[in-house]
């Protein structure tokens, strides 16, 4: 059944407020959430592939999942990517050195699917540096609140479409396109 289950990294026993990481070398997504409901909280993951554009490192198509102090790293395509799906809330996450195989379209974080996305504190930082595809944020609709967006390849916060977003106290600075784009269609 579809939950709610909650995932959650430890150092020594369950809720000690450790962190578990999770490393992986394969052309693979690292973690892949097809379900609803699901609350991921204190995971560290990170990607050593050196191959490939199109692995991220967690690929999300369930709707309703809560991501808290979650970390991401090393993906060649996004660092956390929801493709399909809505209601997805990030707090206090961070999306660094992902896009390295510098696939079109790809972000620290990516939610392309039918938006309503809620982030919260999250950092989306040097994704993808030399190349204009590593964006920070890439995201359909939904709201930003105090987040940050530097030092990426591309854009600091993307739009994919036309839908409602809006960003409060967030910034961006030292990407190597703009902070913000409105207009994108891909």
């Amino acid at each position: 059944s579809a939950g709610p289950y909650t995932v959650q990294g430890m150092s020594t026993s369950p809720g000690d407020g450790g962190r578990t990481t999770i490393n992986s070398s394969g052309n693979i997504n690292v973690i892949s959430i097809t379900v609803a409901n699901q609350v991921w909280a204190d995971l560290i993951v990170t990607s050593t592939n050196t191959t490939g554009t199109t692995a991220n490192n967690f690929s999300v198509t369930g709707a309703e999942n809560f991501f808290l102090r979650i970390t991401t790293s090393g993906a060649r395509a996004s660092g956390f990517n929801c493709s399909s799906g809505s209601g997805i809330v990030l707090i206090e996450c961070e999306f660094y050195d992902c896009v390295k195989g510098g696939a079109s379209g790809n972000g620290g974080m990516s939610v392309t699917g039918s938006g309503n996305c809620l982030i919260f504190r999250c950092v989306s930082r040097d994704n993808n540096v030399g190349d204009t595809d590593g964006h920070g944020f890439n995201i359909v609709g939904g709201a930003c609140h105090d987040c940050l967006s530097y030092g990426n390849g591309g854009i600091g916060y993307r739009t994919v479409s036309n839908a409602s977003l809006t960003f409060t106290g967030c910034d961006a600075y030292n990407n190597a396109g703009d902070g913000i784009d409105l207009g994108a269609t891909t």
